[in-house]
């Protein structure tokens, strides 16, 4: 399945233990556009938007494509994210 989705990242950074990793790593915080307001921003490992460099002190606006692969590799993320445009990038 593929989609594509509106994406508010926030101008920093958080340290974060990803479920498949001891270790705390960092992420970007990720607002869907698309969220309800009892639902919190979830992260995604710095870098893993396909195309998407970040700057920190910079919030963004990005049209993403989320794929989520019918069988994906048991050592890779599923799903996986690209960029397809940047819709905003405000100074903050």
């Amino acid at each position: 399945m593929v989609r594509d989705e509106v994406w508010t990242i926030s101008h920093r950074t958080e340290m974060y233990n990803a479920s498949f990793s001891p270790e705390k790593r960092e992420c970007l915080v990720v607002t869907p556009e698309t969220h309800s307001s009892d639902s919190s921003p979830f992260h995604v490992l710095r870098g893993a938007i396909a195309g998407f460099d970040y700057e920190p002190g910079y919030r963004y606006r990005l049209l993403v494509t989320v794929t989520y692969l019918a069988n994906p590799p048991q050592d890779d993320g599923n799903p996986t994210y690209a960029l397809k445009r940047i819709i905003s990038k405000e100074k903050v």
